[in-house]
């Protein structure tokens, strides 16, 4: 596994934005993450934060993702395929969820 997949996973909320679109082909709109992920209200909201300011740019940044803020979307990245081979290793810890207390660190 390549740096910068390593770095990508390393978090719990990222994990769960690329596992998520293993199943959303067509992408996911940011709010809907919450209902994928079966958060409560009170831990959505603080890591919507996270989320919308420093996890989703640093996973369109390295190409694993394409987020539009504007549109709150969140589809594919060019580099998507590669990480995906990493996300379906039994490696990876598929419990992780938004509400995570190791989802609230930041890089």
């Amino acid at each position: 596994m390549s740096d910068e997949a390593s770095r990508a996973l390393l978090k719990a909320l990222r994990r769960q934005v690329l596992s998520t679109l293993l199943e959303h082909e067509d992408g996911i709109g940011f709010d809907s993450l919450a209902d994928e992920n079966q958060t409560v209200a009170s831990q959505w909201e603080q890591n919507r934060i996270l989320l919308y300011h420093n996890h989703l740019p640093k996973l369109d940044d390295l190409g694993y993702i394409h987020w539009n803020p504007e549109t709150q979307m969140i589809e594919r990245g060019e580099r998507f395929d590669e990480i995906q081979a990493v996300l379906d290793t039994p490696d990876i810890d598929d419990n992780d969820r938004f509400s995570s207390p190791t989802s609230l660190m930041v890089l």
